[in-house]
């Protein structure tokens, strides 16, 4: 049973103003809400309101989610807590741009009487219909909630699995720490939801991350006569009402994490936890150890630390692309052979200096450049004053899908943390000097299962442009390359590029495979195979090293499985293996340029082989957008493969042109729609000439064109 709630008066806080962007929704799952409060009626959000014990849609029946308990009972009065905890988040400097708002979800008959099937099956809802937070004000004791219900899709599902099910969905999982004034870590005793986070009591088996468990506190942030609390399973201290009960507190937690999901839309509910937890203001309380956080929640804090993640800085994973700066441990000098991971930072302020920074894995790991020793090292390349710079840490384990954070440290005492969704890296991955890319340029056949039409066909998976992709109508499929003219080569090296709308269809990523090689296409040898690789980024490369001595002729990724959907799509599938390194036809040539920005910027500085040093147009001082970079080889030459490094001043439209006397220019490739900085591999080109042109005709944000690198490769025409 809920306690019941008094009836009080309203509280005179200020509506929300009305806003252009898209409501956050915390998902009040409870007796209902008081439709005549003229204080919460502006946070009500009735597009997907639901009468989860009558299964109905409240969308035009409002009534139908109207507080069962009193006129302003038990659900009205956590709205009320909500409503104060998004509006205390509001009140802070940053956050006036969140719009949040309480999407009512009605889980009981009459009065307080709790139908498990409702509010199981609330949970599910709440999660499909796009909650960031879901309140779940209650608690039973020794046992889980359970839906009993044939005809739910979800019958027989557990509260722990509904909220294990949230987590996949994004959505955190806000409980109370219950009304009984004792600590909540007494054995053989368990508590629902509070407990739900743990694998000893959810029955899930693994531990979840999106659970945030909160005990009351009074105006002095005082634990509450009523509030359990408990150093592992209660989180954090939150103010209640008059009462001194958790449900109440609870809801305010709900409000300041519906706030903060508001502001940090890629995150993670698992890092929104944390982010909750670890800016706590430190409390003590008499009872001794009462919380994992020892601390009450703080919009002030909160409101300061996301300041800085949403700052103008950014920082973006470039994978493992080859580069070796650091070692692994904490007394590791470096290089050591092994790739490091490549963060890419960009907006830096060019007026400060950095003096140190720290990178964090969730999950574990750290990692620090120019700070205090007992952790693993990491190097930063940035030239003096430039708003981009490279950033450099070397795995020790498997980081596939885990987040980093990346806190920087100015020389004028402020700092930003900069979050990073993904990061994909292997540990000990060896640094392949002189790795050669056999498919690019190379004029191979290639054949697959099936394809989308020329517009997404086979040939684009290996067109060394990660905009187009190879799409095949099937939930398993495979995709095969021969080497052109009866060559045979080493491969045992492979990457995948994941396609340009992945993040929007993830059940088309690939998920499985084996990579097999062959010299007469009926007797094939398995190299390598994988499971549980779907990578649901946008032109994400993930890079495969295997163990292989044998040449073929062919080689094949077999037995595809797609991610769930009936289809499967990638960008790129490009094989490398040891060999000779293919010569840059651009290095040191003569190179000039549409405009330069000034002293330092010449376009010579895309060809001389420094990573550090650049080509700017300087395109914002220049009457239109169109910019462009020439390279005079020397002499003529096919060419069939160009790579880029563009800084953040990247072109979103440019065109690779080749010439033979400077003049006329024949277009090799366009991109359009470019999205991103950093390296841009084009390979199967085919064109002749003297002469290679980067031509932009679209700039980004920046107004600007910038390259750090051109490399042009071909063979003598």
């Amino acid at each position: 049973m809920r306690r019941r709630a008094r009836r009080r008066p309203f509280l005179s806080w200020d509506r929300l103003e009305d806003r252009a962007v898209p409501s956050t929704l915390i998902a009040l799952i409870d007796s209902g809400v008081d439709l005549t409060s003229a204080n919460d009626a502006p946070y009500y959000d009735f597009t997907n309101a639901y009468d989860a014990y009558d299964k109905k849609s409240a969308a035009a029946d409002h009534g139908l989610v109207q507080d069962t308990s009193l006129q302003h009972g038990h659900g009205a009065t956590v709205a009320d807590s909500i409503v104060r905890g998004i509006q205390d988040m509001l009140a802070q400097p940053g956050m006036s741009g969140a719009d949040v708002k309480i999407l009512p979800i009605r889980d009981t008959s009459t009065d307080l009487n709790i139908d498990p099937n409702a509010l199981v099956r609330g949970v599910y809802y709440a999660a499909d219909h796009g909650a960031a937070v879901i309140n779940l004000s209650l608690r039973v004791y020794n046992r889980d909630f359970v839906l009993n219900d044939p005809s739910d899709p979800h019958n027989g599902s557990t509260l722990s699995q509904a909220i294990q099910y949230a987590q996949a969905h994004g959505a955190v999982v806000v409980t109370a720490a219950g009304n009984e004034g004792q600590s909540i870590e007494v054995d053989p005793f368990y508590m629902m939801p509070a407990d739900a986070d743990d694998p000893a009591y959810n029955g899930l088996g693994v531990a979840l991350g999106n659970v945030l468990v909160a005990a009351a506190v009074d105006s002095s942030g005082n634990l509450s006569s009523l509030t359990n609390w408990g150093a592992v399973h209660v989180d954090v201290g939150a103010p209640t009402d008059g009462s001194g009960a958790t449900s109440y507190s609870a809801g305010y937690a709900s409000g300041v994490a519906g706030v903060v999901a508001a502001m940090t839309p890629s995150m993670s509910p698992q890092r929104r936890v944390e982010l909750i937890k670890q800016t706590v203001q430190p409390h003590a309380q008499s009872v001794g150890a009462w919380s994992t956080s020892g601390g009450n929640i703080s919009p002030v804090n909160l409101a300061r630390q996301i300041v800085q993640i949403t700052s103008t800085a950014t920082a973006t994973s470039l994978g493992q692309d080859g580069q070796d700066f650091v070692g692994t441990g904490r007394d590791a000098g470096g290089p050591d052979g092994r790739q490091d991971i490549h963060i890419a930072l960009a907006g830096l302020p060019a007026s400060k200096s950095i003096s140190w920074i720290d990178v964090t894995g969730y999950g574990g790991g750290e990692w620090r450049y120019d700070g205090a020793y007992g952790t693993d090292l990491a190097a930063l390349v940035r030239s003096p004053g430039a708003t981009t710079a490279d950033l450099y840490v070397q795995p020790y384990q498997d980081e596939t899908g885990r987040e980093f954070a990346a806190t920087i440290h100015y020389g004028d005492g402020t700092s930003v943390v900069l979050y990073i969704p993904r990061v994909y890296a292997s540990a000990n991955l060896p640094d392949r000097a002189g790795l050669v890319d056999r498919t690019a340029g190379a004029g191979g056949i290639v054949t697959a299962r099936g394809q989308n039409g020329t517009a997404e066909g086979m040939a684009k998976a290996f067109d060394g442009d990660s905009g187009t992709k190879w799409l095949d109508f099937s939930p398993t499929s495979w995709l095969q390359y021969q080497f052109a003219g009866g060559a045979s080569y080493v491969i045992d090296q492979y990457t995948i590029t994941s396609a340009n709308d992945t993040a929007t269809y993830p059940g088309r990523a690939p998920s499985s495979w084996a990579l097999e090689g062959s010299d007469d296409g009926v007797n094939w040898t398995t190299l390598d195979v994988r499971a549980g690789q779907a990578d649901t980024a946008n032109f994400d490369t993930r890079t495969y090293s295997f163990s292989n001595a044998t040449a073929y002729r062919m080689y094949r990724l077999d037995d595809i499985r797609s991610n769930g959907d009936p289809i499967i799509q990638l960008a790129e599938f490009r094989l490398l293996g040891p060999g000779a390194a293919p010569v840059d036809l651009a290095l040191g040539k003569a190179a000039t340029s549409s405009s330069v920005e000034g002293a330092g910027y010449d376009p010579g500085k895309a060809v001389d082989g420094d990573p550090a040093t650049r080509w700017s147009s300087g395109q914002w001082m220049q009457p239109g957008q169109v910019g462009w970079l020439s390279i005079d080889l020397g002499a003529s030459y096919h060419v069939n493969e160009v790579k880029l490094d563009w800084e953040t001043a990247f072109a979103v439209d440019y065109q690779v042109q080749v010439s033979r006397d400077g003049t006329s220019w024949t277009t090799i490739r366009s991109v359009a729609g470019n999205d991103r900085r950093g390296p841009a591999d084009l390979g199967g080109l085919s064109g002749s000439g003297r002469y290679v042109r980067i031509y932009g005709t679209k700039t980004n944000g920046y107004d600007n064109y910038s390259l750090y690198g051109v490399s042009v490769y071909g063979t003598p025409a």
